[in-house]
Parts: C-alpha cells; sequence; structure tokens
C-alpha cells in the first residue's frame, strides 16, 4: 500500500451508510417516563401521549410546542418564530431553535406533508396524530435498552 492509498477515503455501499445512521440515530434516542427524547433536539422531548413537544431543562419543565396546532407551514413556523422571541434562563436559543426545528422535522416530516415543491398543504389534526403514531412507531422499531 503506498502513502496515497492511506489517506483515500474507502468507497461505502448505500447499505453500510444506512446501517451507520440507524446506529447513531439508536445512541441518540431514548425513552423516559412516557417521552421520546433524541440528544440533536436539545432538551425537546415528544410526549405522544399528548401530542407535544416540550422543552425541558433539568429535569423541569420550561415551554411546550402543541403539534396539535402546527397543521401547515405557517402556523409551524409561527411556533419556531414564538420560542425564537423567549429568553429562558440559562439556556443556549440557538439550540433550543435548532433542537425544536430538528423534532418538528423528524416527527412531522413538514417538506413531506406540509409544503412539498413549495406547494403549501393543510393537514388536519388527525393527520399530524397519525404522523405522531408513526413517529413512535418506528422508533420503538429501532429502540435499544
Amino acid at each position: 500500500m503506498s502513502d496515497l492509498d492511506s489517506w483515500m477515503p474507502r468507497a461505502v455501499n448505500a447499505a453500510d451508510l444506512l446501517r451507520g445512521f440507524e446506529a447513531e440515530a439508536r445512541a441518540r434516542r431514548r425513552w423516559h417516563r412516557g417521552a421520546i427524547s433524541d440528544t440533536r433536539w436539545n432538551g425537546w422531548r415528544l410526549k405522544p401521549s399528548t401530542y407535544v413537544l416540550e422543552l425541558v431543562r433539568d429535569g423541569n419543565f420550561v415551554y411546550e410546542v402543541d403539534l396539535d396546532r402546527c397543521l401547515d407551514s405557517a402556523e409551524t413556523l409561527d411556533w419556531i418564530m414564538q420560542v425564537s422571541g423567549k429568553e429562558f434562563y440559562r439556556l443556549d436559543m440557538g439550540a433550543v431553535i435548532s433542537g425544536l426545528i430538528y423534532a418538528i422535522d423528524d416527527v412531522i416530516d413538514p417538506q413531506r406533508r406540509m409544503c412539498s415543491f413549495g406547494s403549501s398543504t393543510r393537514l388536519t389534526q388527525k393527520e399530524v396524530r397519525a404522523a405522531v403514531r408513526e413517529y413512535v412507531k418506528n422508533f420503538g422499531k429501532r429502540k435499544e435498552s
């Protein structure tokens, strides 16, 4: 092997890449007291029983976003802007906002369901709840104890 070969990246097939993504997701996500959390969500957790994303700091409730009120892209953006206008004591607001965006993206998948190809679509409460249930169902398949 030449020195040139030692620094060249090795080829990865799609199946290996997907397995790597799934392993990373399993390492980030946890069930705890009826809620799903993901370290990428920066303190936000999903309460599937109430269809709410709640922000928790040091085990204490800080704020919540009602997913039943995220029926289209405008309402969803309004929640993000509401949170961005807050000043939560001792919280990095950039991390809070990015975590909320990741959580909404993971759970509801607004790009697919609300604004695909720039076309606005309004969901029903039933569709949002189905998206939450689908996320929970798929989460359970990948969950590690």
